[in-house]
């Protein structure tokens, strides 16, 4: 049986952006496992005492029920150069455990991350959605892999936009930020356009 999961940021011990989570379970549960019974993660996810404090990732691993809950310190891994990959078949439209048809792009990869192209258009890194900042805006792609819930929450805030950005274009901005549930856009650890190649 397949398995999906969920990364939420828990800052100090409240859970981060949980109405976004809960409503792309919901949507993946009846989606993949035909489950029409909806799931509130607010009740559903207890905060141990060690996560508590500071940073913490919480995985949520899940199928037709949860399989397991963890817990654990965050660190930012340091992202500074950008390898493009093209790959037009690769699919990911569900935040599935196993993540090999999205690592197996990364073999021979000399730089610190992947930015996966399909026809021609940016899509996203490995592991996250990605912002272009063009010196007064934010664009993000029209069709990511993953419609991640921090891209979700930028989108409905309007603090970032979709558009379809195509690799010839992306020396036309400033740089970009990776964002997912635990990265925030950052402007001062922006990785310069220079680094993508």
């Amino acid at each position: 049986m397949c398995q999906l999961f969920e990364s939420i940021k828990v800052i100090d011990g409240l859970i981060q952006n949980i109405a976004y989570h809960s409503e792309r379970l919901n949507r993946s549960r009846f989606e993949v496992f035909n489950k029409h019974d909806l799931w509130n993660l607010a009740e559903l996810i207890n905060i141990p005492e060690k996560a508590t404090q500071g940073l913490v990732k919480c995985k949520l691993f899940y199928g037709k029920e949860i399989d397991r809950i963890e817990f654990f310190p965050y660190s930012k891994k340091t992202i500074n150069t950008l390898k493009l990959v093209h790959n037009d078949s690769l699919r990911y439209a569900y935040k599935f455990s196993d993540r090999s048809s999205i690592e197996k792009n990364r073999v021979s990869n000399d730089k610190d991350e992947i930015l996966i192209i399909q026809n021609g258009k940016i899509t996203d890194t490995s592991f996250s959605n990605v912002v272009f900042f063009d010196g007064e805006h934010w664009f993000t792609p029209k069709k990511p892999l993953l419609k991640g819930t921090k891209r979700e929450q930028l989108l409905q805030d309007r603090i970032i936009f979709e558009k379809e950005i195509y690799v010839e274009e992306i020396a036309n901005y400033k740089g970009l930020c990776l964002i997912n549930a635990m990265l925030e856009i950052d402007i001062s650890n922006m990785i310069q356009i220079k680094n993508i190649s």
